[in-house]
């Protein structure tokens, strides 16, 4: 027995079996493709299997991991420092209040009394009499509770 692979098929001990990245439809003898998002798949839109070297997450739409964003391509493309989410575009949609970050526009910038190193997610904290600040060594503005 031999599998025709111009009909995306390969034999699979004595049946024929549509390749990865194909779906057999039941319908035509030509395996259908899969989503772009999965490796296997058992129709059009529902995933058996994802590629997590894609940043993909195991689920039936493989979709992509946090800090990640579906472009429309089988890898998915890295969200702008430091955002927790983003979606469709690199600009955040959720960042992560744990890193000491809000949200402001699409950016996560750090909350009051922290700063962005530029290195580490996690934003540093302030001299303990600022408000805010661009370093750990001076103010940008002063606690007002500490009478500054």
């Amino acid at each position: 027995m031999t599998c025709d692979s111009t009909k995306k098929r390969a034999q699979l001990g004595s049946t024929c079996v549509c390749s990865d990245g194909f779906y057999d439809d039941k319908v035509n003898e030509l395996c259908q493709p899969c989503s772009y998002k999965c490796v296997t798949c058992s129709s059009g839109t529902t995933c058996s299997s994802c590629n997590s070297s894609n940043f993909r997450d195991s689920n039936t739409q493989c979709s992509c991991t946090a800090k990640y964003y579906d472009s429309g391509v089988a890898l998915c493309s890295s969200c702008n420092y430091p955002c927790a989410t983003c979606t469709g575009t690199p600009a955040c949609s959720t960042c992560n209040i744990n890193m000491f970050r809000n949200i402001s526009g699409s950016s996560c910038v750090c909350i009051a009394k922290y700063y962005d190193d530029g290195t580490n997610e996690l934003c540093q904290p302030c001299l303990y009499q600022c408000a805010t600040c661009t370093n750990n060594t001076e103010c940008a503005s002063c606690n007002a509770t500490n009478f500054r």
